[in-house]
């Protein structure tokens, strides 16, 4: 019942590419050179466009190389010190 997405933050910081629905949290948090956003139609259609999505990672080692490095930047940019930072300057710039 993780809500905040940190599986996905894990992964990424594997260097591994994204697989998810471009929908919710996950459209926000995956940018699109770490990984590869499906989107939201029918069920019949989701299905195959997630199969023809792994099908394009399986057979594009370029690709998954490009969106490899795309997750591992991304995770360096979401860790937790990163985010106090970032939310520490936010309040700083709303105290003036």
């Amino acid at each position: 019942r993780d809500s905040t997405g940190a599986v996905v933050l894990e992964a990424m910081a594997k260097s591994l590419p994204v697989l998810t629905l471009n929908h919710q949290g996950m459209r926000l948090m995956v940018p699109d050179d770490a990984g590869i956003k499906v989107a939201v139609t029918s069920p019949q259609q989701v299905a195959a466009d997630l199969a023809a999505a792994m099908d394009r990672l399986a057979v594009s080692p370029e690709l998954r190389a490009q969106l490899s490095a795309g997750a591992l930047h991304c995770a360096e940019q979401n860790t937790w010190p990163q985010r106090a930072r970032q939310i520490a300057e936010y309040y700083e710039s709303a105290r003036m």
